[in-house]
């Protein structure tokens, strides 16, 4: 019996010892306390260098962008300022991609003479300082870093990043008899994927004529509105609508054309003289306006 609960006591204090252990974890990437992060972008054949360096114990970025054969030194200039919970997630983010892991030299795949390099140093609080390099070698983990840096500072900093993480792309197609104009319309005000630009003016987006031939006033034209052919466009529209301003007083009142759930599809016979607002609806809760205006040209 004695031997039992020992036995008994021993699985509990096993178990409670693991309970701790566990609780004991290594601190999430964010606990980490960093100083700085500095990333370097250089060309290689004009000598050009662009420098990010993220200070995070003020919370600013600072950006220099310098031709080596003209400045010894980076000349910087605060690009944006950011919060503790985007510090917070930046790093998480960039710890989940690897960013924090890399070689610390990545030479080039063969033999290059001209192209471009990159240097990264981070420093943490406690003075430990880590470096990395590449020549002509980007690691594909920076696709999705850049768009973590996009998020503070609206820099990819370590890579190009797609305009359509950032704003709507230009989604709208149109035909009109033979005619077919794929990306149709300026962009104006949209909310899309966190990023958002409002009180764009329609007037301004409206300075040239839209279509690239001709309309005629004794003419009559039917538009034939559609996504364009990438599929996934049709799949998170939800609602869409249709109105258009006398071009001679763009600011009055709206006469609405047309607007309902979004079906692959629309047409509608156009007023000529006018300038069309199209908004788009998304099911996510964002939004894209497009503009275009139906200027004549006398015969």
């Amino acid at each position: 019996m004695k031997k039992t609960k020992s036995f008994i006591l021993c699985v509990a204090l096993l178990l409670v010892l693991a309970g701790c252990r566990a609780e004991e974890k290594a601190p999430a990437p964010a606990q980490v306390l960093l100083k700085s992060l500095q990333f370097d972008m250089s060309s290689y054949l004009v000598g050009f260098t662009t420098s990010y360096v993220f200070d995070f114990e003020k919370n600013v970025v600072q950006e220099s962008s310098i031709y080596q054969r003209y400045y010894d030194e980076p000349q910087f200039t605060q690009i944006a300022a950011f919060s503790d919970d985007q510090e917070k997630t930046l790093i998480e983010k960039l710890d989940s991609f690897g960013f924090f892991d890399q070689e610390e030299d990545y030479p080039p795949p063969g033999v290059v003479y001209d192209g471009g390099g990159w240097d990264l140093t981070v420093e943490y609080a406690d003075g430990t300082v880590k470096r990395s390099k590449g020549n002509n070698n980007f690691p594909k983990l920076f696709a999705d870093c850049a768009k973590a840096f996009y998020d503070i500072c609206e820099r990819g900093v370590c890579a190009y990043v797609p305009e359509e993480y950032y704003s709507p792309p230009y989604m709208l197609s149109c035909s009109m008899g033979n005619h077919y104009y794929d990306g149709f319309g300026k962009r104006l005000d949209y909310r899309w994927n966190g990023f958002k630009s409002e009180g764009n003016s329609i007037c301004d987006a409206n300075k040239m004529t839209s279509f690239p031939d001709r309309l005629y006033k004794e003419a009559q034209y039917k538009y034939k509105m559609t996504l364009c052919t990438d599929s996934r466009y049709d799949s998170i529209v939800k609602n869409y609508s249709v109105k258009y301003y006398d071009d001679s007083i763009p600011l009055a009142d709206p006469t609405p054309v047309r607007s309902g759930e979004w079906y692959k599809e629309t047409s509608f016979e156009l007023e000529l003289d006018k300038i069309y607002l199209i908004r788009l609806d998304f099911k996510n809760g964002d939004f894209a306006e497009f503009t275009f205006n139906t200027r004549t040209t006398p015969r």
